[in-house]
């Protein structure tokens, strides 16, 4: 009904219909199913067929259906022939098929050593995998029942499922709702698809790979039974992962063949030979350069060995003799090899000393002995003498020095010769004998006590000289904490002579407590000495702070500073020049 407020109004409004929706849910049954296959053909299994005609028996024979015991209810055996793996595989897990009851069925395994001996027996459990080893026999006792078929895969074939259960379980009969994987017709895998997540699963499939001689067929499939209450609903069995694993190719390949090249004999200092190889091998499969080459060399001191365009190249080593055992090695694509050891045999000859050369004109000391290095070597010989022309020149070939103690100075020329026990060899020492000084600061001195800031210090350094030359303009400096006081020069120095500097040291104010005096001789290095290592010294000294007495100063004025006297000092000078020039006599003139 429609009411107006305050006006007039006849709007009516009717219903003129009602419509109605019904849901009815019904409680339904029913099911769903869906497979998946491939299929390959043509195939080489990785499963061994054991052959029971093969081995040996003890309470069992051989019948139509397979191995069955001879007496019915008798424990019999049966031993397998020896069960090798493949080339550079393994031996996974063994399989059969039997006709009766296997409760009485059981299997022991034992090794095979290379040179045929055994090991031995152990019970094995056919569920787990065989010892990895090259070869084994196996062992059957059963005392009912038919065994038709006895197999052993390789590298454990295994089937991997990897996937997913998504979507809506709740209307699906958990009982009767699966997925299964087969293999050749066997159920490898049964489960549930009411368990939502992810799953992976690794089966081994050797077993069911036996079923067929050339060919795998992998079925998977999925069953869904609904007892739901008619609500809908959504289930996905997704498997994104499906590999099989276990398969193998063994490629075989011959090794190389070459012909030998056999033991060589050469001469020390000779010269070396090359000897042909790739053309003298042949392979199967890898065209001749396209074999690879490597050595070992046992005594590459005595021999270096290379390939150089696909020949053997043996060079010798200088000064060296002696026997090197040579290891070709020839490799296929594959990794085959030829192999040959063969022996390079390098006698010796005795070759004269080897004495380095000395290094142009030696500077040595007049009356000083010296020692000049000299380098000496014989491969061949260890008893050498060594000798001089001189008689105040020795060879030391131990430490491997010549000691030389010069008497005269001047150009001299030491023959030196060093021999073995067949030959010898010369070489010439030239030196200059040179006389030279030796600086050094004999003493630094100063007054003794402490020195007030701001005071004139006066210190004297003494240099001697202890060479055997006089020195000349001996320049002397002078620092304080590294700062410069002044430079002196000393004219002359005769050996064993002293000289001294004289300088004026103004003790710097609000300084160190401790300064040090350092003097330097001969800084700039231009006098020749024996020793330069003796040319600086030094001196710490302490200073303190100037004392002022109050009663002097009020009666005798005020002080004078420093700079005060220097000026003072300076004007006297001028004014002693400016007298001396206005009284000196003139100049004397000359008179035409």
């Amino acid at each position: 009904d429609y009411v107006s407020e305050g006006t007039t109004d006849d709007s009516v409004l009717r219903v003129d219909a009602v419509g109605l929706e019904i849901v009815v849910l019904t409680p339904w049954y029913g099911g769903e199913q869906a497979t998946a296959t491939s299929t390959t053909s043509n195939v080489e299994i990785p499963v061994l067929h054991l052959d029971m005609d093969a081995g040996t028996t003890d309470g069992l024979s051989l019948a139509a259906c397979g191995l069955q015991p001879s007496n019915e209810g008798m424990v019999g055996h049966w031993t397998s022939a020896t069960v090798e793996r493949p080339a550079d595989q393994r031996l996974g897990r063994i399989a059969f098929a039997f006709d009766g009851p296997t409760a009485n069925v059981s299997f022991d395994v034992r090794t095979v050593a290379n040179d045929g001996t055994t090991g031995a027996w152990s019970n094995h459990d056919t569920n787990t995998l065989l010892p990895n080893v090259d070869a084994i026999q196996l062992r059957i006792s059963m005392n009912e029942g038919c065994m038709t078929r006895l197999t052993v895969d390789v590298n454990d074939p295994t089937l991997t499922l990897v996937g997913r259960i998504h979507g809506d379980v709740n209307g699906l009969l958990e009982s009767s709702s699966r997925w299964a994987a087969y293999v050749n017709g066997v159920v490898i895998a049964n489960e549930p698809v009411t368990t939502l997540g992810t799953f992976r699963f690794d089966l081994p499939v050797g077993h069911a790979l036996a079923e067929a001689d050339d060919e795998v067929e992998i079925r998977l499939g999925s069953v869904f039974t609904w007892d739901a209450d008619g609500s809908s609903s959504s289930t996905a069995v997704e498997f994104s992962e499906v590999s099989l694993s276990g398969g193998f190719s063994v490629e075989y390949d011959e090794d190389p063949v070459c012909q030998n090249v056999g033991d060589q004999f050469l001469t020390e200092d000779a010269g070396g030979i090359v000897l042909p190889l790739i053309t003298r091998c042949s392979d199967d499969r890898t065209a001749n350069d396209a074999l690879t080459v490597s050595f070992v060399n046992t005594a590459p001191e005595v021999v270096d060995v290379d390939m150089a365009e696909g020949q053997i190249r043996v060079s010798l080593v200088a000064e060296a003799s002696g026997n090197a055992d040579i290891t070709t090695t020839v490799m296929d694509a594959a990794g085959n090899t030829w192999t040959e050891t063969w022996t390079v045999h390098v006698a010796n000859v005795d070759d004269a000393p080897i004495v380095g050369e000395f290094l142009g004109t030696v500077p040595v000391e007049h009356e000083v002995e010296t020692t000049v290095t000299i380098e000496v070597n014989d491969p061949d010989s260890t008893d050498l003498q060594a000798t001089t022309n001189r008689s105040w020149a020795t060879v030391d070939l131990e430490a491997g020095v010549i000691r030389l103690t010069p008497p005269t100075p001047g150009f001299v020329a030491v023959g030196v010769t060093v021999c073995d026990a067949t030959s010898c060899t010369d070489r010439t020492l030239d030196l200059d004998v040179r006389a030279l000084a030796d600086l050094s600061i004999d003493d630094i001195s100063a007054p003794a006590g402490e020195y007030e800031e701001g005071s004139i210090v006066d210190i004297a350094v003494y240099v001697r000289n202890s060479g055997a030359v006089t020195a000349t303009l001996v320049d002397v400096r002078l620092t304080a904490d590294g700062t410069l006081i002044g430079t002196g020069e000393i004219p002359l120095i005769e050996p064993g002579g002293l000289g001294v500097v004289e300088f004026s040291w103004r003790v710097p104010e609000n300084g160190d407590a401790l300064v040090r005096i350092e003097a330097e001789v001969d800084r700039s290095a231009t006098t020749d000495e024996r020793d330069e290592s003796n040319n600086v010294d030094s001196l710490p000294v302490t200073t303190v702070p100037a004392q002022t007495d109050q009663n002097e100063g009020s009666s005798s004025g005020p002080e004078l500073s420093g700079g005060l006297v220097v000026g003072g000092t300076v004007f006297v000078l001028v004014a002693i020049l400016g007298l001396f020039a206005a009284f000196a006599p003139k100049r004397i003139r000359k008179v035409e």
